[in-house]
């Protein structure tokens, strides 16, 4: 049915971008806001945190409070068709060898989670 096998990291991920990341006082022009995780899952395991207040922006409901992706495995996500396929290589790629870092923004800081 499908060519390669889907990856799945855990996560409920919503991109931000332009002015919600602004709002979010990104340092990047792009992020992904971790709204779920699930504990035992890949993303989940490195300690990535998930949002616990729900907001509402212009009609869209979003979990705040969580880490926010900047990258992955030294690729910056931008929310553009060449970044997000360079992105999904990078996640596939790390699941076959087990190696994952994640560069995130937690509480206004940078950390690196990472195994």
């Amino acid at each position: 049915m499908f060519e390669k096998k889907i990856i799945w990291n855990g996560t409920d991920l919503y991109p931000l971008t332009g002015k919600l990341a602004r709002i979010f006082n990104l340092p990047q022009e792009d992020g992904l806001l971790v709204q779920r995780v699930v504990k035992i899952s890949p993303f989940g395991v490195l300690g990535l945190l998930d949002g616990d207040t729900e907001l509402t922006i212009k009609d869209k409901k979003l979990i705040v409070g969580g880490d926010i992706i900047l990258s992955i495995n030294g690729v910056k996500f931008e929310f553009n068709d060449e970044a997000l396929l360079q992105l999904s290589k990078v996640i596939g790629q790390s699941s076959e060898n087990k190696s994952i870092k994640l560069l995130v923004l937690r509480g206004g800081k940078i950390i690196t989670l990472g195994r």
